[in-house]
């Protein structure tokens, strides 16, 4: 029998495929409404760095949270090989050119 991880966050207002999050926090009779400008990496199940600063700030002065966000596209963190592709390499350009020297 498998289990699941303890659910952190009872509001999780998400497009069905994961890519878009509107929301995120815990219900309360008072909570602190935080607009951030696009989703963190934290779902309903882990907190991220994000959610871990917003939540000791919440409870300081409310007794719940909800997280919103005016962009709500999730960021796919790039991975190291798409990185290096991405970045080109500036000797292959003008190899002729040496800084600080004229030509």
């Amino acid at each position: 029998m498998s289990e699941t991880a303890p659910l952190l966050y009872d509001i999780y207002l998400t497009a069905a495929n994961n890519t878009l999050r509107y929301a995120l926090g815990r219900g309360s009779n008072r909570p602190l409404l935080i607009i951030g400008l696009n989703p963190s990496t934290a779902n309903q199940y882990t907190r991220d760095q994000t959610l871990t600063r917003v939540e000791h700030f919440s409870r300081r002065r409310a007794n719940g949270l909800i997280m919103c966000n005016l962009y709500p596209l999730r960021h796919r963190p790039r991975r190291p090989a798409e990185e290096s592709r991405s970045q080109p390499d500036p000797s292959k350009y003008r190899p002729h050119l040496k800084l600080g020297t004229e030509n």
